[in-house]
Formats: structure tokens, C-alpha cells, sequence
């Protein structure tokens, strides 16, 4: 929700007399807590009813984290803007009292993070965690694990900040974030009236880093019932990747973006 009023925000600079109506919908990803994410279908969860809803003229839009999109849309729909991207980073949420010991409860849904954790904490145990970010938390105040990893973009536009807990981000270049993590996507019905005009909003940067990491996935094959993760930074004519595949290094690589597919191609070729 706080996500879909940013981008009402945006709308609203650009176009400021159109009328926004904001349509509260609850999926089915979000009503089943107590699975992991792959076990009741996966990303696609989060997206397939707001689909729908378009499809029968219901919403004109649905504003999603960019992480939380399958790597290629319904052939109906398509993302026509995405807002300039948020914190990308991850990081490790725990109680001061406590801190992280060695052989801590680390909560987490997201295979990433738990191949990536085990590798900082080798002697950990990974407990499956579910939920929006202040049930999460509320869970690791409850005691039931001694830290969770959260998006660190989550927590800033929340404005979560509390004494009681410790929040060490880490750097992106060791652990690698979920491609788009911190990008707000906004997808449309293509070839619809509102797919055009919203282009207006879109971050042509953020895009660029956007559909670089979604292409590296899909080259991968990797979904959420994967172990991986990319990272994307433009710089002028070049942009560097970080990314992983289930068990292997962290590599960056730097490429010409105006050779993108067929340089991502190659990276992904080496990490399969």
C-alpha cells in the first residue's frame, strides 16, 4: 500500500488533475503465511489475480515490487514505468539484547538469502519466515528467531525504526539482492491508454537496471524456486552485474548496455 501511494504520488506530479482511485486487493501469496512461497506456487501468486482484475476492466494498473514479478509477464500485459529505485540492499535484523550468535535462528522465505547466509554464518539454522514486515519483526521480538533478513528498501519506506533492534545492512557485492529488489513496477494492459501516458513516470536508469537483471533470470531459468540473485549499476555508456547462481562465486561483470542481450547471455552461460 505504501508502494501503490508513492506511485499515486508520481502519477499525480506528472498528470496533476487526474482523478486516482486506490483499489485495495489481498492475494492469495498473501494469505498463506505459514508455507514457503514455492511450496503454494510462487511469484506468480502476487500478480495473477491483479491480472484479472484488470483484464475485466476492474483496475487500470497494479504497482508491484519488482521482485516479486515473474521474469516474463502474462503476453497481455507488459510494465510501461517503473519509479527510481529505492535501497537495493539487504540486510540482518536482530534484538540488541541478543545480538547473532553463532548458532543462531535466522529467519528467511527466500532461497537467495538462505544460501547467502549460510555462507556469512555457516552455523546457523535457516527457519522459513512469512508475512509483511511488521509481522516479521513482531516475530523476532517474540523470541521465535534471534534475526531475520529483510529488504532494507521495505524498512525505509515504512519508516520502521526501533530501538530494541539491530539493522546491519549488507553490502550488495556480498550478498547479492534479488533482481529489482527496490524497484516499484507498474504494469498495464498493453496497448491501452494508460500504458502510454504513464511512460511519463517512468525512470529510464532504473528501467535499464531492471530488464538487465529480469533477462539475466530468465537466460538462467531461475524463479523464486531458485538460489539467485543480481544486481545491475549503470554508468554512462557501461554497466556493471553482480549476480550468483545457486552454488557459485559472486561475479561482476562490466558490459557495453548497448550490447546488453547478447553480453547477459554470456554471463549466464558461465554461471549455468
Amino acid at each position: 500500500m505504501k508502494q501503490t501511494k508513492m506511485t499515486a504520488e508520481a502519477i499525480k506530479k506528472a498528470y496533476p488533475y487526474i482523478y486516482i482511485e486506490i483499489v485495495e486487493m489481498t492475494t492469495k501469496g498473501d494469505k498463506i503465511l505459514d508455507k514457503p512461497l514455492l511450496d503454494i506456487g510462487g511469484k506468480g501468486l502476487f500478480i495473477t489475480e491483479f491480472e484479472k482484475a484488470m483484464r475485466d476492466g476492474l483496475i487500470d494498473i497494479a504497482v508491484h515490487s519488482g521482485k516479486d514479478i515473474p521474469n516474463t509477464c502474462e503476453k497481455d500485459f507488459g510494465i510501461c514505468a517503473v519509479l527510481k529505485r529505492g535501497n537495493p540492499k539487504d540486510c540482518i535484523v536482530s534484538r540488541k539484547d541478543t545480538g547473532i550468535p553463532d548458532n543462531s535462528v535466522i529467519g528467511t522465505g527466500s532461497l537467495r538469502r538462505k544460501t547467502l547466509i549460510k555462507r556469512l554464518y555457516p552455523k546457523c539454522e535457516v527457519k522459513n519466515l512469512r508475512g509483511n514486515v511488521p509481522t516479521r519483526i513482531k516475530k523476532l521480538k517474540d523470541g521465535e528467531y534471534d534475526a531475520i533478513i529483510l529488504a532494507c528498501a521495505g524498512l525505509e519506506r515504512l519508516e520502521i525504526k526501533d530501538e530494541c533492534l539491530n539493522i546491519m545492512p549488507f553490502d550488495e557485492i556480498d550478498f547479492v539482492p534479488a533482481a529489482s529488489q527496490g524497484i516499484i513496477a507498474v504494469e498495464a494492459l498493453k496497448g491501452s491508454e494508460v500504458f502510454e501516458i504513464l511512460k511519463k513516470i517512468d525512470d529510464e536508469k532504473t528501467h535499464f537496471e531492471f530488464d538487465t537483471e529480469r533477462l539475466l533470470m530468465s537466460y538462467l531459468g531461475a524463479d523464486c524456486h531458485e538460489s539467485a540473485g543480481a544486481f545491475a549499476k549503470t554508468k554512462g555508456d557501461y554497466a556493471d552485474i553482480t549476480c550468483f547462481y545457486k552454488n557459485s562465486d559472486i561475479i561482476t561483470k562490466r558490459f557495453l548496455k548497448i550490447k546488453m542481450k547478447e553480453e547477459i547471455r554470456k554471463i549466464a552461460e558461465g554461471l549455468l
